[in-house]
């Protein structure tokens, strides 16, 4: 189960890899994209499903942590619903402008937001999106406003910037790095502790001042609470092995993710920190689900 519509990037790898665990397995796997309410639908299908480790939820730190914070209906419990089988990593987001905007670079961006008269508008994806989220830590950190313009995914909100309806905006490298080589975006700074490979001379963010203003989705599968634990086991033995292969590390390490695989009582502790870490930001903000 994909919680996000067909052809971006988390249905894109959530594909490559039920390709490779079907081989693993022996049998097919059928991928079901069921986005909405912020990968929350997708995610409750999964949480009311028959334990049985035939439905795997593709999730992130959106539906198993920042959504417990802006839903106050939210119809699951992430630690009391799922069986957390595994995280492997974190994709970074990259800061990026409209080329209109008068800096070439992260100080002279900074600068330009502090003197602007009226708040900077920047896109994201939808409310409470990690787009979104990144404006809020950037806007704390910076101690300027800005003006959040939320769209109805994340490919309008990037076509925002490109088209100078928004000045800035946050996405992950491999979708505007075409934006980027064609002259019709400009990177400004990688909202991580590292540069990415893709883009060596973009800074990341604890070099320009940032230090821990990191936004990134987390990515990890999840089945529902009571499954066997064999079966479980079993599901995290091949995902290790597929997540830790080379054609897999090669290709989506290249495009930015962190590599940070997770599981058992570690993989717990790491998603109630990130329930922490968002909720703090979701209540200081004052963000509420549309």
């Amino acid at each position: 189960m994909i919680p996000w519509p067909a052809g971006g990037i988390a249905d894109l790898r959530g594909r490559f890899i039920g390709d490779r665990l079907a081989k693993a397995l022996g049998q097919p796997v059928v991928i079901d994209n069921r986005a909405g309410a912020d990968a929350t639908i997708g995610a409750y299908a999964v949480a009311k499903s028959r334990p049985d480790g035939y439905t795997v939820l593709f999730g992130s730190n959106i539906d198993q942590a920042i959504a417990l914070a802006v839903h106050r209906d939210l119809p699951y419990e992430p630690l009391r619903d799922f069986a957390p089988v595994i995280v492997w990593g974190r994709s970074h987001l990259l800061l990026v402008a409209n080329p209109s905007v008068p800096a070439r670079d992260a100080k002279e961006f900074f600068a330009w937001l502090k003197a602007s008269r009226d708040a900077p508008a920047y896109s994201s994806g939808g409310n409470a999106h990690a787009a979104h989220l990144a404006g809020v830590m950037l806007q704390e950190r910076l101690g300027t406003q800005l003006l959040h313009v939320p769209y109805k995914g994340a490919a309008p909100a990037l076509a925002a910037v490109v088209s100078g309806e928004v000045s800035f905006g946050f996405d992950y490298v491999a979708t505007s790095l075409p934006m980027i080589e064609a002259g019709r975006l400009r990177p400004i700074v990688v909202m991580g502790p590292r540069r990415l490979p893709l883009l060596p001379n973009v800074p990341a963010a604890d070099e320009v001042g940032l230090e821990n203003v990191h936004a990134y989705t987390s990515g990890g599968f999840f089945v529902p609470a009571g499954t066997p634990l064999p079966v479980v086991r079993r599901l995290q033995v091949e995902f290790e092995k597929i997540l830790t292969s080379k054609d897999l590390t090669e290709q989506v390490a290249f495009a930015g993710v962190d590599f940070d695989i997770k599981t058992g009582n570690e993989l717990t502790d790491f998603i109630r920190s990130e329930q922490t870490k968002w909720g703090n930001l979701v209540k200081s903000a004052g963000i509420k689900s549309d």
